[in-house]
């Protein structure tokens, strides 16, 4: 995985994912952080 953009303070991320299923892939990640600093949850999908 190769992040082309970052925003909301590392929280959304826009990157190139590779895999040998699907070759490369334009996606995005959201995470939400907990108050104690932790990863709550995840979403990703296409860009």
């Amino acid at each position: 995985m190769e992040v082309d953009n970052e925003s909301n303070g590392g929280r959304a991320l826009l990157a190139r994912y590779s895999n040998d299923t699907w070759g490369e892939m334009r996606t995005r990640w959201d995470f939400t952080v907990n108050e104690e600093g932790r990863i709550a949850r995840f979403e990703t999908g296409q860009a």
